[in-house]
């Protein structure tokens, strides 16, 4: 018998920092974390992986990627 289990992961895609400013970014950072929190009562287990891909600033402006980090 095998003791592997399944990998959990969650894919995040295309996060264009910087694209409409701080202000907006600040509330997509609010409604971000509500939704995690809700699909964490959805869920049983979490993601042992976080994959982010796509394009992580809008223009590929320094302070775009300050703003990922």
């Amino acid at each position: 018998m095998s003791n592997k289990r399944p990998i959990y992961w969650l894919h995040l895609s295309d996060l264009h920092f910087g694209a409409r400013g701080k202000e907006v970014l600040h509330q997509a950072i609010i409604e971000f974390f509500h939704a995690i929190k809700k699909l964490s009562t959805m869920i049983t287990n979490c993601p042992d992986i976080i994959l982010i891909s796509g394009d992580l600033a809008f223009s590929g402006k320094p302070e775009e990627y300050q703003q990922a980090d």
